[in-house]
């Protein structure tokens, strides 16, 4: 019966308000969706018990968005995951496993990015595996939209354009890298 799942989901909704806030703050009681209000507090209370993982993970967003792009083309943009919370929303809302990446991600063992449209920034749409290799080119390990389907071409396009992007955006930082212990050196010797 529907309104048993609604009221066990209203339930289970404040308790976990209680349990962030220490009382039900009454603007929160009766949200206008109950199913994205609860994910939105579930998130937030995970962020809280992991804050260690979404302090990392909010260092690496940081480290990680020289790769955001935009391609006017498809409308689609790509940035890393921001917080432990995005990890669980994103998971939920494409019924997929990226939550399980969180701890990897947060100690740069893989990157994770959110691939968006334009028109929907705030909508999870695909979830792509970034791997950076020393020494090696950057490649994807996966990128999966709702419930792990692969991607379509339009999106095998977007990640292609965004691969070759990635790879100038390091081959410059390599050189700028030479450039600069170039000029070290030459400054230790006296040049």
């Amino acid at each position: 019966d529907k309104t048993l799942v609604n009221a066990r989901q209203m339930r289970d909704y404040w308790n976990m308000l209680y349990k962030l806030y220490g009382s039900l703050p009454e603007e929160l009681l009766y949200p206008k969706d109950l199913r994205a209000a609860h994910d939105e507090i579930q998130a937030r209370i995970e962020e809280e018990e992991n804050a260690e993982v979404n302090e990392a993970i909010v260092a690496r967003a940081q480290e990680l968005s020289r790769f955001n792009w935009y391609d006017e083309g498809t409308m689609l943009f790509i940035r890393p995951a921001e917080s432990y919370g995005e990890f669980i929303k994103e998971g939920k809302a494409l019924s997929h496993c990226v939550a399980r990446y969180a701890n990897s991600h947060s100690t740069g063992g893989t990157n994770i990015f959110f691939i968006r449209c334009v028109d929907e920034p705030d909508k999870p749409y695909y979830t792509l595996e970034l791997k950076l290799p020393q020494g090696k080119a950057p490649y994807v390990g996966q990128n999966r939209g709702f419930k792990n389907c692969a991607r379509t071409e339009e999106v095998g396009r977007f990640e292609a354009a965004w691969l070759e992007h990635i790879k100038e955006i390091i081959k410059k930082e390599k050189s700028n890298g030479k450039r600069n212990r170039k000029s070290r050196n030459a400054e230790r010797i006296g040049a």
